[in-house]
């Protein structure tokens, strides 16, 4: 039996969210789960325990041996229906601790919800009290995302209600209720700014991912703009001068950006204000800000320029993140995968080798462990390719077994180049078919993006039966298939590989 609860959905949920915690958080959860406020099951308690001794690995193997069934017997956790109950029950503790945590860490909400309870239980006297104390707090400590807006926006609600019961003719009293509606209008109008410029951006990353024309999504999309930059102004002209300004600024630019990527003037703006008031959005914020940053940069490598000089735009935006540590206030423990990738793809492409072989060496281990052994192999492969290393490169391209569909793709790409430089041609042949129909099977891949890689699968093509047939495939069509396709991956190394073609034909022909 408990092979079979080893591999309950239950069971790989909760490895799952372990996996992803860090051991300061997971040390943190045990006391919650302790404390009888949360939970009274001792069963759940001893459960847990036992479990943490296979983090952060969770070897599945040990669980099949009757790991639980040994260590607690008068529990019959062996038993499936045991096993999925206690491997829910903790999942959903876990959610609540959650909560805890972030209501603990976020003042703004903390307030918020403490002024709503105080309300509600008729303690008006205790919410006088505490005015002064949050007021002193937000002129120190806000930090700026769309949950603490609104959050701010019902805490001035809730005074101005506490003042609203007090009526008075004071002048005083009646100035500082203007200036909580004047505060509140701030907190509801940015607030509304900041989440339609994000909805605007997730509407333009829709459109490209589905390749949707303009045409067809411009009249949404303008009439959205309109409203935005008429909300702007607004915000500018009544509070231009405030404490939420550099907020303003920062998603303006963003924004800006966002409906024209390739301007360079509206990136450096953003890149800048970004840069400089750094410090007042959250974590959370932070991690959006800064992976549109990124995310901007890739849209322009591959839709607008193709030049070192972006690629090391890109890599100095990278090394400024891990440099200052900012990895682990914007990815959390682990850094996703995708990023870690980006990473390494662009210090590669700029023949970045000893960084390259450091970043892995020492971010590896940031990796959740269930993928580590994958990308480090698939890291080595990338870095022998890049350094010309090929038999290497097949080496440990052969260990991968990988699970992402980004990683599949990658790992079809190489092994694509490995067989045409080793001249492979079977085999090339072979995996062109099947890297076909994987596109066209594979749903989560859009639509741009099957676009590009199939075009580079119908180059690539050409050229190995340039191998065989040179005289009836033009190497100069090819070029200029390259050089004027708009969708088109590993164009540099396209472009090297017919140079060498052609030079070895020249060789050839002299011979």
């Amino acid at each position: 039996m408990a092979r079979k609860s080893a591999n309950t959905p239950y069971y790989n949920s909760l490895v799952r969210i372990l996996q992803r915690t860090s051991m300061a958080d997971i040390k943190r959860f045990r006391d919650f789960i302790k404390s009888p406020y949360h939970n009274k099951s001792k069963k759940i308690i001893l459960f847990f325990e036992q479990l943490l001794k296979l983090y952060p690995d969770f070897n599945i193997d040990m669980l099949n041996k009757g790991f639980f069934a040994k260590k607690l017997k008068r529990y019959s956790i062996s038993n499936d229906s045991t096993f999925r109950h206690l491997a829910g029950d903790i999942s959903r503790i876990f959610e609540k601790f959650l909560v805890f945590e972030k209501v603990e860490s976020d003042k703004c909400l903390w307030h918020d919800l403490l002024f709503e309870k105080i309300y509600e239980t008729n303690l008006h006297d205790v919410l006088g009290n505490r005015v002064k104390k949050f007021e002193k707090f937000t002129r120190k400590n806000i930090k700026i995302d769309s949950l603490s807006l609104i959050s701010l926006y019902n805490i001035e609600g809730s005074i101005l209600n506490f003042f609203s019961g007090n009526i008075s003719d004071n002048k005083k009293i009646n100035e500082h209720k203007m200036e909580i509606r004047k505060k509140r209008h701030n907190y509801l109008l940015l607030f509304y700014l900041v989440e339609m410029v994000k909805e605007l951006d997730e509407m333009e990353n829709i459109r490209l991912q589905s390749g949707l024309s303009v045409e067809k999504t411009f009249p949404v999309l303008s009439d959205k703009m309109k409203l935005i930059e008429q909300m702007f102004e607004m915000h500018s002209q009544l509070y231009g001068k405030g404490d939420f300004t550099p907020a303003s600024q920062v998603y303006y630019s963003l924004y800006k950006l966002t409906v024209t990527p390739s301007n360079s003037l509206y990136y450096s703006d953003y890149k800048n204000l970004l840069l400089k008031y750094e410090e007042r959005f959250s974590v959370s914020e932070l991690t959006y800000l800064f992976n549109k940053l990124i995310e901007i940069n890739l849209i322009r490598l591959t839709r607008y320029y193709s030049g070192i000089r972006l690629r090391r735009e890109i890599m100095k935006i990278y090394s400024l993140i891990l440099e200052k540590g900012y990895y682990d206030k914007i990815f959390g423990k682990y850094m996703p995968i995708e990023i870690y990738r980006n990473i390494l793809v662009i210090s590669l492409s700029l023949k970045m080798f000893d960084w390259s072989n450091n970043f892995i060496v020492n971010f590896n281990n940031k990796i959740i462990p269930g993928e580590r052994k994958n990308i480090q192999q698939y890291s080595l492969s990338m870095l022998a390719f890049e350094k010309e290393e090929y038999e290497k490169a097949l080496n440990y391209i052969n260990k991968i077994n990988p699970q992402r569909t980004s990683l599949k793709l990658d790992i079809k790409n190489i092994l694509l180049k490995l067989y045409f430089i080793m001249d492979y041609n079977e085999s090339a042949i072979s995996l062109l078919d099947s890297y076909k129909t994987f596109l066209q099977n594979n749903r989560s891949i859009s639509a741009d993006r099957k676009i590009r890689h199939q075009n580079f699968l119908k180059v690539v093509k050409q050229l190995i039966k340039y191998k065989s047939e040179p005289a009836k495939i033009d190497l100069e069509s090819i070029s200029e298939y390259i050089s004027k396709s708009p969708y088109l991956i590993h164009r540099k190394w396209l472009v090297d590989n017919i140079d060498n073609l052609r030079k070895n034909r020249e060789i050839a022909v002299k011979k």
